[in-house]
């Protein structure tokens, strides 16, 4: 699985962003919620403005939510590190 390269955005909305831009995949989380979302055929140009709008949970909200393909992606749990770090005895 590739890591994510999350960027904290200043949203009441949204907490980060990524793009995959290779994938045209823009990845969402908010504020709320033990996901994020993947949303599919993002163009770069279509990214740009987002990030580039003064309110970016508004721009979201209009220009991206219900227009692009997505699917939930579930976050793995803070403790998972540490219990496969742990192994079996």
């Amino acid at each position: 699985m590739t890591q994510r390269n999350w960027k904290k955005v200043e949203s009441k909305l949204i907490s980060h962003i990524d793009y995959d831009e290779p994938n045209s995949r823009l990845y969402v989380k908010f504020h709320t919620g033990t996901h994020h979302y993947a949303y599919d055929d993002v163009s770069p140009h279509a990214h740009f403005m987002l990030t580039s709008d003064e309110s970016l949970g508004a721009h979201f909200a209009r220009n991206i939510r219900g227009k692009y393909p997505h699917h939930m992606i579930l976050n793995k749990p803070s403790w998972a590190d540490e219990v496969s770090n742990e192994g079996c005895a």
